[in-house]
């Protein structure tokens, strides 16, 4: 596990594909009732985590110390969007091990955010989660140059959630 200080180029794309088509984490599946999942991941040591996580802060109006792991539900313009800041060397296990079902790039770097969502898997027919992660600071030069694209992407989460959370079960 490193820290990413090349920012390497993200795809600001969605999948319902896991890394190696594991099986997304319980903790996941039940916090997609209340609404999208923001996860932040991070290292104690990682000057591009500390650089970015003051603007996720920032996003989500939240307060916390770079060791703490922390589960908030934040409203975004009615939605709710569950937050989790997830730091490598302190998290559970099972959050730990979150980490690896959605680094789909096999990058082993961070920091890296998912935002998870749902959507209608039309080879299934079914709703299922429906992921993006993005790892540094999504491929612009500095974290503040992230920001409106986490805004985006968390404004688009909201919009396809709220489309087809009505069709979801935890299975």
């Amino acid at each position: 596990m490193s820290c990413i200080k090349l920012d390497p180029k993200t795809t600001l794309n969605f999948t319902f594909e896991t890394a190696g088509g594991k099986q997304h984490p319980k903790f996941i599946l039940e916090n997609l009732t209340i609404g999208p999942i923001f996860l932040e991941y991070r290292l104690d040591v990682c000057s591009a985590c500390d650089a970015i996580e003051p603007v996720v802060k920032e996003i989500f109006k939240l307060n916390y110390t770079k060791e703490e792991d922390i589960r908030e539900e934040v409203d975004f313009n009615g939605t709710k969007v569950v937050f989790f800041h997830i730091n490598l060397n302190h998290a559970p296990q099972y959050k730990k091990e979150s980490f690896d079902i959605y680094d789909i790039r096999d990058l082993n770097g961070v920091p890296m955010i998912t935002i998870i969502t749902l959507n209608l898997d039309r080879t299934s027919l079914t709703v299922k989660p429906y992921f993006f992660t993005g790892y540094g600071f999504l491929g612009k030069s500095k974290a503040e140059d992230a920001k409106p694209i986490i805004l985006k992407l968390i404004k688009d989460a909201i919009t396809v959630y709220n489309s087809n959370k009505a069709g979801y079960s935890i299975s």
